[in-house]
């Protein structure tokens, strides 16, 4: 089994952006990635053996705004 996958986003302009995994409850439980970044698309690692299977939330929240994306993680 490999516990990981990659979460791949865009910031459009130069921007403090982070990506954050909150559980069903809004409890933070991973974070992938909290820095400044460049204009571009980006790949990060997500590695997920320590959590158990369920719902959880990707969050990007940047200078302009966040977004949040439903994951479901079968194991």
């Amino acid at each position: 089994i490999n516990p990981s996958t990659k979460i791949r986003f865009s910031i459009p302009e130069f921007s403090k952006a982070a990506v954050i995994i909150y559980d069903i409850t809004g409890r933070m439980v991973y974070t992938i990635a909290d820095k400044e970044f460049n204009p571009g698309i980006y790949e990060a690692d997500f590695h997920s053996k320590d959590l158990s299977s369920g719902i959880y939330f990707c969050r990007l929240i940047t200078n302009s705004g966040s977004l949040t994306r439903k994951i479901v993680l079968l194991k």
